[in-house]
């Protein structure tokens, strides 16, 4: 009887300290295991070693070493000829792709590894791989991450962003907008803000008053499933610190990671001062960045308590910039390390706030890209429609309206619609011309006017 090489000795103790579920100790056993193997040329050793490296790795999620391992296992499998070892390697490389998201090198490697059961008549292999190409296809299926748009597009994009109905209104007028939206600018997403609850007083009909808490505007979530599901367009859902816990914002990321939604906007929100939170004994994210950093953790699998095994989610996340500073910020560039704080944090991608004066995007962009920025950043235009929008629009979003523009409207105030129809187009055009990498209207509930603008742009 041949004695067990040291290499062999090595390997079982590995196998002993996995069946009393010390993973260290087996990592650490078949590490060692795999230099004396080498030494002694134990081409197979080796190969079942590194598979079992792959799935510590793999468990643990380091996805990347665990590629390493499955794949210095599948050359040995495929140079002893083992087909049953080449088909568990390409199984396990596919598992690694799938989760790192690659899903055309995972479906590669599936029907590999379905080539080979079929050909062993092996009903059990084929059903698990079945299952697992199923699984590639529903994934292709799902929604685009808002990113990955702008790296594909070849001209600038079209997107829009929305207001979910008032509580008790009607969902169906929102569908008709959308209906004229899709049918001219085709856009590739579209936001969908989101509303924190808020805290006021109601007065009953016996005359006295009662405190009331209550979203104005729920339905942010389930728009966004409609919007996915009934014209196949992504939807952005605003995610906002003020008003909600993180509790709160966790389980709306669980629900759009159960529908297929993969794309959110981090912002911090206006603060009214009576939003509130329904989740009363929660804990809050405090700034923008704060919620940036809570879905990039869900990204890794890192939920707020402390999950064995949780399941990572794998969200494309926006950003939001101001061209003219935040109101709070003391000045722009002590504004735009902010901004580089949040991107660093995770953002993919950068929406400014709405401004009026092109020239302010363009010095914001140079800044930006100096300051060592380098996501896209798409400008955010609101067409002035009613003179109410000079006072009321500067007042709410501390913006800056240009003299030109005031001026044209005080000479004519009637004809404001289409004075502020022509000065987005002349903006759209110009940001277009200048290498924007798209433009992002912020239409509310009325798509009119900057559909008139679509049109304008498209007969260019």
């Amino acid at each position: 009887m041949s004695e067990v090489s040291e290499g062999r000795k090595l390997e079982n103790l590995g196998y002993e300290s996995l069946q009393k579920n010390n993973i260290k100790e087996a990592e650490s056993s078949f590490l060692a295991a795999l230099k004396e193997m080498e030494k002694e040329g134990d081409e197979m050793g080796q190969a079942y070693v590194l598979g079992n490296l792959g799935n510590i790795s793999f468990q643990s999620k380091q996805f990347d070493k665990a590629e390493e391992f499955y794949t210095r296992s599948l050359t040995f499998m495929e140079k002893l000829k083992d087909l049953k070892g080449i088909e568990s390697s390409l199984g396990n490389l596919g598992n690694v792709h799938f989760y790192q998201g690659n899903f055309d090198k995972a479906e590669e490697n599936y029907q590999k590894a379905m080539t080979i059961v079929l050909e062993a008549n092996d009903p059990l292999g084929q059903g698990i791989y079945s299952e697992y190409l199923g699984n590639i296809f529903l994934k292709k299926e799902e929604a685009e991450k808002a990113i990955e748009h702008y790296e594909k597009a070849t001209e600038p994009l079209i997107s829009f962003e929305i207001l979910p109905p008032k509580r008790g209104g009607s969902v169906q007028s929102v569908f008709e907008s959308l209906d004229k939206v899709i049918e001219t600018a085709h856009p590739p997403f579209i936001d969908v803000t989101y509303h924190a609850a808020e805290s006021y007083v109601e007065e009953r009909p016996d005359g006295s008053l009662k405190r009331v808490v209550r979203r104005k505007r729920p339905g942010t979530i389930g728009l966004c499933a409609a919007i996915l599901h009934r014209y196949g367009i992504d939807p952005v859902p605003h995610l906002i610190c003020e008003g909600f816990s993180k509790e709160e914002t966790e389980d709306a990321l669980i629900e759009l990671n159960y529908l297929g939604i993969h794309n959110v906007l981090a912002i911090r929100g206006d603060n009214t001062g009576s939003q509130v939170s329904l989740n009363m004994n929660g804990t809050a994210n405090k700034f923008a960045i704060d919620l940036v950093d809570q879905v990039q953790n869900m990204n890794k699998g890192q939920y707020l308590e402390d999950i064995i095994n949780a399941e990572p989610t794998d969200f494309c996340v926006g950003v939001a910039g101001y061209p003219e500073k935040h109101f709070e910020a003391p000045n722009l560039d002590w504004d735009i390390k902010k901004l580089k704080e949040k991107v660093n944090a995770g953002g993919d991608y950068i929406v400014t706030q709405m401004f009026f004066d092109n020239d302010a995007y363009f010095r914001f962009v140079d800044k930006c890209r100096n300051a060592g920025i380098e996501v896209p950043i798409i400008p955010g235009l609101k067409i002035l429609t009613t003179t109410n929008h000079l006072k009321s629009l500067p007042k709410y979003f501390y913006l800056t309206i240009p003299d030109e523009l005031t001026a044209e409207v005080d000479a004519d105030p009637d004809n404001v619609k289409n004075i502020g129809i022509e000065w987005a187009r002349q903006q759209s055009l110009e940001l277009m011309e200048k290498g924007a990498p798209g433009i992002h209207y912020y239409i509310m509930g009325n798509p009119q006017p900057a559909l008139d603008v679509i049109d304008f742009l498209k007969a260019k």
